[in-house]
């Protein structure tokens, strides 16, 4: 039977569906690659972190999507009916993906830039449009019936299917043989791993850190990447979380839970989690502490002050001069609680983005009402910083807090 679809439409539907076969093989390799930038990252740190554990999985589960979108495009190139199918459950994984799997699985623990939010959604609707034109054409005939095509066609669309199963299996697995030599002597056991690990070490929970101490020093224990398995690194990144689930982001001290009773929870995971590492390091070389450890400031200061200064920490230490120069202390090493920590690390965010492209030079986006309100959370975090100080035995430090342009001000908790 002639084709009755005229040639500019047919033309139109076959780009559409090319357009696709190539979005699909271009998302394939920009995973593949962002895979590899974040296992070279975890091997020159010598840490797996939770972000890049979930990173992981989000790779893997947009190639799943890639390849979905590559298999509609297969098929809508080769103008078949079933193209229809398989864009409605491409849209569908794609919403769920977009409303319900990345808020709550992934955008948690590895939230993206707005920008990059922005271009998926805008993508996301694009290809709703996309789905769309497709359930025309199925409605006016001009996807012809999957079961009536030419054999050599459907060998075409499968063969073609089957490249980029391919591509996408060898991409990921090429990447997960990166940096494995570096590691094969200390896996298999038959060298002495150059590793500068302590003789002993303490599982013990924390906000920040491995979960590993030096027994002797107290020292956070940085682990190196592919040191232990990963089931037993996915262990205590879980294990670490649940503290943090748990514990009192209020604390100054860092180690006291919401309810005291839950670490019968810490201990019991933490105490099979040592059985583990003590199999993988050697006998009586891992004790076990099931309360966090307090975390006191890493520095000494003599005065503190709170003040936004573009793509710099917010918290300074105003008593000390080195060459004339006041220095901004990093807000996780002064001894506060994790929830003052983070606000004050959002506050200095929040005044970076004030200027238009990222440009301290450049013009300012806040109205005098956004300013205003800025530099209340910032009196008000400065306050916090005092009092905190004040809980755990330095009030006798000097807590002050510099509005934008005005002199600095002593607070008080």
């Amino acid at each position: 039977m002639p084709d009755s679809l005229p040639l500019p439409a047919d033309v139109a539907l076959r780009l559409v569906g090319a357009f696709y076969i190539l979005a699909a093989a271009l998302t394939i390799r920009a995973g593949a690659t962002n895979l590899l930038l974040n296992r070279a990252v975890s091997a020159i740190s010598g840490k797996v972190s939770k972000e890049d554990l979930v990173e992981r999985q989000r790779i893997v589960f947009l190639t799943g999507m890639a390849l979905l979108t590559g298999a509609g495009g297969i098929l809508l190139a080769a103008r078949l009916d079933l193209a229809l199918w398989v864009f409605l459950a491409n849209a569908a994984v794609y919403a769920l993906y977009l409303f319900v799997v990345a808020p709550r699985f992934f955008d948690p623990s590895d939230e993206p830039d707005e920008k990059g939010r922005r271009q998926t959604r805008n993508a996301f609707f694009v290809y709703l449009a996309a789905t769309v034109i497709v359930a025309a054409a199925w409605w006016s005939s001009a996807l012809r019936p999957f079961a009536d095509e030419h054999p050599a066609v459907l060998v075409v669309c499968v063969a073609a299917f089957a490249g980029m199963a391919i591509y996408a299996w060898r991409s990921i697995r090429l990447v997960r043989g990166v940096g494995a030599a570096a590691l094969a002597g200390a896996a298999s056991g038959a060298v002495e791993p150059e590793h500068d690990l302590p003789e002993r070490v303490v599982l013990t929970p924390s906000w920040q850190g491995s979960g590993l101490v030096d027994a002797g020093s107290g020292a956070s224990v940085r682990i190196p990447a592919g040191f232990l398995p990963p089931e037993l690194e996915e262990r205590i990144v879980a294990w670490l979380d649940l503290f943090r689930e748990l514990a009192d982001p209020d604390d100054p001290t860092r180690r006291k839970l919401r309810d005291p009773a839950d670490l019968v929870k810490i201990e019991a995971e933490g105490r099979a989690i040592r059985e583990a590492l003590s199999a993988h390091f050697g006998p009586d070389r891992v004790a076990f502490e099931a309360e966090a450890r307090p975390c006191a400031g890493v520095t000494e200061f003599s005065a503190m002050q709170v003040a936004a200064t573009f793509e710099s920490d917010p918290v300074w230490d105003v008593g000390v001069r080195v060459r004339g120069y006041e220095y901004s202390c990093s807000t996780h090493h002064i001894g506060i609680s994790w929830r003052l920590a983070e606000d004050l690390l959002a506050w200095a965010r929040d005044y970076d983005a004030s200027f238009a492209d990222g440009d301290p030079g450049g013009r300012r986006t806040w109205s005098p009402e956004e300013a205003a309100e800025h530099d209340r959370r910032g009196l008000a975090l400065a306050r916090r910083l005092a009092g905190e100080f004040a809980a755990t035995g330095r009030g006798d430090i000097p807590v002050s807090y510099q509005a934008e342009g005005a002199e600095p001000v002593r607070v008080d908790a």
